[in-house]
């Protein structure tokens, strides 16, 4: 029996979203529907509280400007770091990048806000990408998963998703794939 069989029922029940403390950029935690599937480096808010006061610990370029100011945790800052994660995927970079001419460095949120302004959206996808060849509808499913990573990392916190929001555009975005495949 797996250690998470005693405490299923209670992640599941609770009604909490989960701070992730995670070090490293291969760190990544998968949910599956509402059970959080790692929680070792996991806080959760408990009922009714609607932000963390903690010192977040996390890969520099995941945290939302925002957390900075405030120093208070709440969904959508995890929903800005899930975007940024999403950016990754989609870009192939890694969420602080360094100028090639100077010693400056900057955010991939930015890098990629400014392609779009200048509409190079062929500069934004992950070479690896571009390069598996052609599939139905491949381009708009491009286009659709910058979109969802983009509004999670949008700088007014109230006009990013619901994190469950997010999961249900994730799955439209497979199921579009995979039934066009």
């Amino acid at each position: 029996m797996s250690p998470w069989s005693e405490n299923k029922k209670d992640w599941k029940r609770a009604n909490m979203f989960s701070c992730f403390k995670g070090k490293k950029d291969e760190t990544v935690l998968l949910r599956n529907g509402s059970r959080l599937l790692e929680k070792s480096i996991a806080l959760n808010n408990g009922r009714g509280k609607t932000h963390i006061e903690d010192e977040v610990v996390g890969t520099p370029g995941y945290l939302a400007p925002a957390y900075f100011k405030t120093l208070m945790f709440n969904e959508k800052i995890d929903v800005y770091s899930f975007g940024v994660l999403l950016l990754v995927l989609l870009t192939g970079q890694q969420p602080i990048l360094h100028s090639p001419t100077t010693t400056a460095r900057y955010s991939l949120v930015n890098f990629v806000k400014e392609k779009i302004e200048d509409e190079r959206f062929d500069e934004i996808i992950d070479p690896v990408i571009l390069e598996e060849g052609p599939w139905p509808e491949k381009e708009r499913q491009l286009e659709i998963f910058l979109t969802l990573a983009m509004q999670c990392t949008h700088e007014n916190e109230e006009d990013r998703p619901e994190i469950t929001d997010v999961a249900k555009q994730l799955r439209h975005i497979y199921h579009s794939l995979i039934s066009n495949c």
